[in-house]
């Protein structure tokens, strides 16, 4: 999908930049195995885009790592 102006651009840069940042401060709290990695990075990015949504202006990062460590689904 092409996007229609810079703005969108920078706009997608930032929440991948949130992104990576947050799962650089999750991810060596976490205890889980390699296969559910994947799992664990989608569910933060979904968090990431929601945030970068609703407050464009705010550093979601520490929202982001709170919510994820907060809503982070667990399997026994």
């Amino acid at each position: 999908m092409p996007f229609s102006s810079l703005p969108e651009l920078l706009e997608l840069a930032t929440a991948r930049e949130a992104f990576e940042i947050a799962w650089a401060h999750i991810e060596p709290s976490l205890c889980f195995q390699a296969a559910s990695s994947e799992s664990m990075r989608l569910w933060l990015g979904y968090i990431v885009a929601g945030l970068s949504n609703a407050q464009p202006d705010v550093d979601i990062v520490p929202l982001a790592v709170e919510q994820f460590l907060a809503t982070v689904p667990i399997s026994h």
